[in-house]
């Protein structure tokens, strides 16, 4: 991972089901998490071994709720990194749909699926 890519604030974290993570094997390893900078997700097969690592610039949403709660910040920014990574999905899935890629949509820094 890169040096803008670590976890500050843990949002979400388990193991997928195919539905928290739609498009991710099953039974595997994810943490959805933000810095100041980045959304991230990442899936891990095991300990620290990498499946899928994806992230998003958040700086601007942050902006945009720096009065409000940290509940408030973080439902925000969950909400943002998921529409994000479903946007990854469907635009991978049904390129037929898009002439651009939809935003916000997720950055992928790895995949080994």
């Amino acid at each position: 991972m890169v040096r803008d890519d670590y976890q500050e604030t843990v949002l979400n974290y388990g193991r997928t089901d195919g539905i928290n993570l739609p498009g991710m094997p099953e039974g595997i390893g994810f943490s959805i998490d933000y810095n100041p900078k980045y959304g991230l997700v990442d899936v891990l097969v095991s300990g620290d071994v990498s499946f899928f690592e994806g992230r998003i610039n958040i700086e601007k949403l942050l902006s945009e709720y720096q009065s409000a709660t940290k509940d408030e910040v973080n439902s925000q920014v969950e909400g943002f990194i998921m529409e994000a990574y479903n946007n990854l999905g469907d635009s991978l899935n049904n390129p037929e749909k898009y002439v651009n890629p939809p935003t916000p949509i997720l950055e992928v820094l790895s995949y080994k699926g």
